[in-house]
């Protein structure tokens, strides 16, 4: 989500949106990837719910899907 546009919801209903696609088609996991200097987006992720695999990728597992 461009910045002017951030903390508006926009990223959060994208995310449900696709967990609720994943969720239907019984994937296990969903990945982000995120640019180091992306401070908002490397605080957003693990907010809600995403754990840090490597050094800016987050995935969700099927507990955080469904919980999206």
């Amino acid at each position: 989500v461009e910045e002017p546009h951030r903390r508006t919801g926009i990223a959060t209903s994208l995310l449900k949106a696709t967990a609720s696609v994943a969720s239907e088609r019984n994937y296990k996991l969903i990945t982000v990837q995120t640019f180091i200097e992306n401070a908002d987006a490397n605080a957003f992720y693990p907010a809600i719910g995403a754990k840090l695999d490597r050094t800016n990728v987050y995935y969700f597992n099927d507990t955080a899907i469904k919980a999206l």
